[in-house]
């Protein structure tokens, strides 16, 4: 609106330009008194609407803003006009006054201007926030349901069906979460002036929400890998800690072996727990030797009171 009204009247100053006189002129300062008026029309009809017809009470500031333009532009194309007569056309005691009313209005016209520009920036705002509002508190929620399900998986990851259903139902909650963060950034992009502190804050909760999926994709796509992953590292950790006890035993060092083994078969417990077949009669050794040694220890400890 703001282009259409500058470009309108600067076809109007390059017409006019060349002959104003004393009547072409008053004819423009008529048009633009006229269009100053109903800029003050637009404003009055603006507060008199209830607060619940946005679309209408925004369509008043902006017409009011058009008209303040056009007003503006009329009174430019005089003091245009002034400038480009000769010095003894300057002096025509009717040009004089013109000029001085032209220039002693136009400050208090440029600072309409600016206040309804941020009237308007203000309203379109508020407009924009009361509907984003809602739209990321809801994504906020998401998220956090989203980040609750990925917080209740298992501590081992051998439950693969319970274990990809909650990272699938995480990753629903962050695509939820990120759609209504996106219409909420939306909204607030039509009023980028006084949104753009939000809008950063948007942007980086965006930002969160893609590195979270991003996260909750790979691991749904390496879960299997993950799983045999975590099985060897067991497997390990129990032939480690198996050498360990078994040192300890040989040394006579009784109670760390007792502790080593000990550590051992909460390895093989969880192992044995997932893949009973493979590690059950391993487990029920360990428990044996465990017996055995705890045993051993016994006896020392009563001949050493002894």
């Amino acid at each position: 609106m703001k282009k259409k009204w500058i470009f309108f009247c600067a076809l109007l100053c390059a017409f006019q330009v060349f002959a104003l006189d004393e009547t072409a002129c008053r004819e423009v300062r008529a048009r633009s008194n006229e269009a100053w008026a109903n800029h003050r029309a637009m404003v009055k009809e603006y507060h008199r609407l209830p607060e619940e017809e946005e679309e209408e009470k925004l369509h008043c500031l902006q017409q009011a803003l058009a008209y303040c333009y056009e007003s503006l532009e009329l009174v430019d194309a005089i003091l245009h006009d002034f400038s480009l007569k000769s010095w003894w056309r300057r002096k025509k005691s009717w040009r004089v006054r013109m000029k001085k009313r032209c220039e002693s209005e136009r400050p208090y016209m440029i600072k309409t201007i600016e206040d309804l520009e941020q009237a308007i920036d203000q309203f379109l705002f508020k407009k924009a926030f009361s509907k984003a509002e809602p739209l990321c508190k809801k994504s906020i929620e998401e998220a956090a349901l989203g980040k609750g399900c990925a917080e209740t998986l298992p501590a081992e990851p051998f439950e693969q069906e319970k274990c990809l259903a909650l990272l699938q139902e995480s990753k629903e909650h962050y695509l939820k979460a990120r759609t209504l963060m996106m219409e909420g950034k939306s909204l607030l992009e039509e009023a980028p002036l006084l949104a753009q502190n939000y809008l950063q804050e948007v942007h980086h909760i965006i930002e969160s929400y893609e590195s979270s999926l991003a996260f909750l994709e790979r691991a749904i796509h390496i879960w299997p890998e993950k799983i045999t992953e975590r099985k060897h590292q067991l497997e390990k950790e129990v032939d480690v800690l198996q050498v360990l006890a078994d040192t300890s035993f040989s040394s006579g060092d009784l109670e760390q072996a007792l502790l080593e083994y000990k550590k051992q078969r909460d390895k093989l417990s969880i192992l044995t727990q997932y893949y009973e077949e493979e590690f059950l009669s391993l487990y029920e050794e360990l428990e044996e030797t465990i017996r055995h040694v705890e045993k051993l220890a016994e006896e020392e400890q009563s001949r050493k009171a002894a």
